[in-house]
């Protein structure tokens, strides 16, 4: 578990969850930035939903949209984090 800890991929998965978080706060500013550091790290077909929002920022006027991307955005870091814990063990 140390090598996850320090790895430049668990930071991109923290950027995910972060990314999220400050999404379903509202915070769109915040959130595409943090999404955006995550990409760096993450398989690119399994970003392709969520490069429209930032190439679209549009997409999150709403507060409902706001909940919907976050939500997808979840999805993605449990997935991603699931991967990585099965790779460590």
């Amino acid at each position: 578990m140390g090598k996850l800890k320090n790895s430049l991929q668990a930071d991109a998965l923290a950027n995910l969850y972060r990314s999220a978080f400050y999404l379903g706060l509202g915070e769109v500013g915040a959130a595409l930035s943090f999404l955006k550091k995550s990409f760096d790290r993450i398989e690119k077909k399994k970003l392709r939903n969520l490069k429209k929002i930032v190439s679209h920022p549009s997409l999150l006027a709403s507060k409902k949209q706001q909940l919907f991307w976050a939500e997808k955005i979840l999805d993605l870091y449990r997935e991603e984090r699931d991967k990585m814990v099965e790779e460590e063990i």
